[in-house]
């Protein structure tokens, strides 16, 4: 009777500590802009912030948004919140993914991205939001109340599934699909849902005066915006914001002093102008000009884009920022030796400085992986080649909206 009543509190106690310790950590992935390249066919209407669905631009985006073929470079898949579930991970993991899923760029990424997770007691759920990626900011903001909704419902969904454990939020944003996550702070004051985001990681994000002082709002507990100097496109968007000027960094517009948002200037063995937009998000870019070749770690990292990485660096600029909080920080990946590939964050006054691990045992089975299995469609893995997909999409639709061009 004893021993019963003994593994019973035992069995309580543990299941008690587990519910108390544990945690479900929702991972999104958002993308960013897609063909931006052609609202030049639409120029009046973007440059005048009035594109609607009747704009010859915004009909081809919307015509080519579910052409599988644009899934396999970028971390993007369907419209809305798509579950890249626990057995889809494991059959990438193990090499068995049919054809069709692994050419996918958002199942080899995001495979990668929980290899690298230093796994505990938490739950990882990993999904991708996607939104139509118009270039306009009236767009963003209504496709950013979409988003809103989805996290609310599916906050309610998992919490319901594990009562005893609180539901985290980590958001990943590409491009204008951070500024999506900087509206956020716009739909909760008005929808006022109690929505948290526990971090919020932008990649290469135009830095707009219409969010980013919603990066003050308190529903981000922590955000980190990540960028590189050789990012040109990062701030090409002049036409799709009132004040006409993207900028690189959040305190370039806000006074971010005491809040916990960094920014980070990305670099690669000390170029703070090696990386470029599509390495955030897009698999294999990191070959693409002469600056980026010729950086070795590069070929460490090959097919990994930034956002995959995630999981190594974001720990040493959290613990930096603990130890010594400042908004401004650079992290360097760099090759020591053959054998030796690290990471550094240092304070933008380069005081302090921590260091990581030898990464090369940790991203070399992830490569393995995606050097194998990924496969995209012949001739569609290059931004030459999606371009001119995007073109014969144009081509199908402006015989009947010759208008557009001058409406």
């Amino acid at each position: 009777m004893l021993k019963k009543l003994f593994l019973f509190i035992i069995s309580f106690c543990s299941f008690f500590s587990l519910g108390a310790e544990q945690s479900v950590e929702a991972h999104i992935f958002i993308h960013g802009t897609r063909l931006s390249f052609l609202s030049l066919v639409s120029a009046i209407p973007t440059a005048q912030r009035s594109l609607t669905n009747h704009h010859l631009y915004a009909k081809v985006v919307q015509s080519s948004r579910d052409d599988e073929r644009f899934h396999d470079t970028q971390v993007i898949l369907d419209k809305g919140l798509v579950e890249i579930e626990s057995p889809m991970i494991k059959k990438c993991r193990a090499q068995t993914l049919e054809p069709n899923f692994s050419r996918k760029a958002a199942i080899q990424a995001i495979n990668g991205y929980d290899m690298l997770i230093k796994k505990n007691d938490t739950i990882y759920r990993y999904y991708t939001f996607g939104w139509d990626g118009m270039l306009g900011d009236n767009y963003r903001k209504n496709d950013s109340l979409d988003l809103y909704n989805t996290l609310v419902a599916l906050r309610d969904t998992l919490q319901k599934k594990h009562p005893a454990k609180v539901v985290k939020f980590i958001l990943h944003g590409h491009s204008h699909g951070g500024n999506l996550i900087l509206y956020l702070g716009y739909h909760e004051n008005i929808k006022k849902k109690n929505l948290s985001i526990e971090q919020a990681i932008l990649y290469g994000t135009p830095i707009q005066a219409e969010t980013a002082p919603y990066c003050l709002h308190n529903m981000f507990k922590c955000i980190i915006s990540i960028y590189s100097e050789g990012d040109n496109i990062q701030v090409a968007d002049k036409i799709s914001t009132a004040s006409h000027t993207s900028k690189r960094r959040l305190s370039d517009l806000v006074n971010t002093a005491n809040k916990p948002i960094i920014d980070i200037c990305i670099a690669a063995e000390g170029d703070r102008k090696a990386f470029g937009h599509a390495t955030f998000f897009f698999i294999d870019m990191y070959q693409n000009g002469v600056a980026q070749a010729r950086r070795k770690v590069f070929n460490e990292i090959k097919y990994l884009p930034v956002m995959t990485l995630a999981p190594l660096f974001i720990p040493l600029i959290t613990n930096l920022y603990a130890k010594h909080p400042q908004q401004q920080m650079t992290l360097n990946l760099y090759k020591q030796d053959e054998q030796t590939c690290l990471m550094s964050a240092e304070t933008g006054d380069r005081k302090f400085t921590i260091q990581s691990d030898n990464i090369i045992p940790q991203i070399e089975p992830v490569r393995t992986i995606i050097e194998k299995t990924w496969k995209p469609a012949a001739a569609h893995k290059n931004a030459i080649n999606l371009a001119k997909l995007a073109l014969l999409d144009l081509m199908k639709v402006t015989p009947q909206h010759f208008v557009d061009l001058v409406s």
